[in-house]
């Protein structure tokens, strides 16, 4: 009788050995989920100029302001569409002269990652680029005004060109 008993079983090594990789692979992977997918803060990007200067970027954008700035006086911008191209010049400089991705912000992310004179000039540029369709001069910038596109080309021109 005592020869159809035999001891327990043992594990060998192997199963608690690859139990710890496994851990060890689970564990890297939520770590690496962690780092790959956190945010990068907004001014860690480099500025692409592409190799122009700050001033030749002014100029550029100066004059695609100035551009609009006459399309509306001749007629063939309309007041609403003017302001929207007005911001996205603005935006699109403030990209290239600091990296700073204002093309992709909201205005509480420009106020936040880019206080100064750009915030202000996007937030005056906001109620008329926003407003409905066909609302002319019935839009008002915020302060009860009309509108004006030479006024918002002047606000924009004074933002690119004031910037350092």
């Amino acid at each position: 009788m005592a020869d159809d008993l035999y001891g327990p079983w043992q594990y060998g090594a192997l199963w608690p050995v690859l139990g710890a990789l496994l851990g060890a692979a689970v564990l890297g992977w939520f770590a690496y989920l962690f780092w790959s997918t956190r945010a990068v803060p907004a001014t860690a990007q480099p500025a692409p100029t592409h190799g122009r200067s700050l001033a030749e970027l002014k100029q550029a954008h100066l004059a695609q302001l100035h551009a609009v700035g006459a399309e509306h006086a001749a007629g063939r911008l309309p007041e609403r569409d003017a302001y929207q191209r007005l911001s996205t010049i603005v935006r699109a400089f403030a990209f290239a002269a600091s990296g700073v991705p204002a093309h992709t912000m909201s205005l509480a992310d420009l106020k936040r990652h880019h206080p100064g004179a750009l915030p202000a000039a996007i937030e005056r540029l906001y109620p008329v680029e926003f407003s409905a369709p066909g609302a002319g001069a019935d839009a008002t910038d915020g302060r009860g005004s009309a509108a004006d596109v030479p006024g918002a080309v002047a606000l924009a021109t004074g933002v690119v060109g004031g910037w350092r």
